[in-house]
């Protein structure tokens, strides 16, 4: 039995008793992890990553910048520390399945070709698909969390009109927020899910300040902040120019959108500028080859074709003869 061999059966029989232990938490988790399968697509392998965060996972871990972002968003200590275990499970799963593969490529290599040197290439890119796991699960998180606040930015002047509509009919603050926060089952945008959220705590008895102050700390955004001060205010302080103050608000992050969307749209044509220009140049060349062939054929005096004529005489005998005719460019 070879390296390769050894090293991949070593690496399976690791990976059989991670998922053994595992098991139990990912039958607990697996609802859950089908609930947000995009984010989780090796779900159905996590046993192996849920049996290494028995063994080897820190809880608490609040110096992670992916945990103290679950800890923003949830404000629920336990539930940010499973959203993290279920983060750590899959980074672990990716890497785990990527060492196998690698290790199994590798051994099935030096059995066909006894190269020691391209066995050890291939399980040295398994090792490297394992490192670079890591990182691909953290821009895919990080990523995700900046298209969740950009998703609550974009939709927050609507909330602020709709909310200016409401409190101009006469209707109160808490029954306007929580008649939005209904709109979570029908609407996907994230802010409706933050102002359900509140819904949530207002039928709590949390009140109304201490529910839009958490929703605050959960987004993290300054857009946010500076419509949650204004409500508080309102509530607070009982300020009779709060739907002024949100319109101006509104007004001046729809412009803030409208040239964000300009520059964007200016970006993107940007980018575009040379593809168009290969394009053109790919149907410029296919009208023009033919031309140019055309052309050339013409200035060198194109090609010739045959004539045949025979001539018959008094003993009854023929000649055939034939005349090569040279075919020039005005033709047809």
């Amino acid at each position: 039995m070879n390296a390769f061999t050894i090293l991949f059966s070593l690496v399976f029989i690791a990976d059989i008793i991670l998922a053994a232990a595992g098991a139990k938490e990912y039958n607990a988790q697996k609802a859950e992890l089908e609930l947000y399968k995009h984010s989780y697509p090796l779900r159905s392998f996590m046993f192996i990553g849920y049996g290494f965060v028995r063994f080897f996972y820190k809880p608490n871990n609040t110096d992670n910048k992916i945990h103290r972002m679950y800890i923003r968003r949830y404000r629920n200590t336990e539930k940010a520390e499973q959203k993290m275990r279920d983060y750590t499970a899959h980074n672990v799963t990716f890497a785990a399945v990527s060492i196998l593969l690698g290790s199994f490529l590798s051994a099935v290599s030096f059995i066909k070709s006894h190269k020691p040197s391209e066995a050890l290439i291939i399980a040295a890119v398994g090792v490297a698909g394992a490192v670079f796991s890591g990182l691909i699960g953290k821009k895919r998180e990080t990523d995700a969390n900046d298209k969740r606040n950009a998703l609550i930015v974009s939709e927050l002047p609507v909330v602020m009109n709709k909310i200016i509509v409401r409190l101009e009919s006469g209707a109160a603050m808490s029954v306007i927020l929580t008649e939005l926060g209904d709109r979570a089952k029908t609407d996907p945008n994230p802010l409706y899910e933050e102002l359900e959220k509140v819904k949530i705590d207002l039928h709590n008895n949390l009140g109304l300040t201490r529910a839009l102050t958490d929703m605050q700390k959960r987004c993290m955004s300054p857009a946010v902040t500076r419509f949650v001060n204004v409500l508080v205010q309102n509530i607070t302080k009982g300020t009779a120019d709060c739907s002024q103050e949100l319109e101006q608000i509104a007004r001046e992050m729809w412009a803030e959108k409208k040239s964000g969307d300009i520059i964007r749209c200016k970006s993107k044509r940007t980018k575009l500028t040379i593809p168009t220009m290969l394009v053109f140049a790919a149907v410029l060349a296919m009208m023009m080859i033919p031309a140019l062939k055309k052309v050339t054929e013409t200035n060198n005096g194109g090609n010739s074709y045959a004539i045949y004529d025979s001539q018959s005489f008094s003993d009854g005998s023929s000649v055939e003869r034939s005349y090569s005719v040279l075919r020039t460019g005005s033709e047809k």
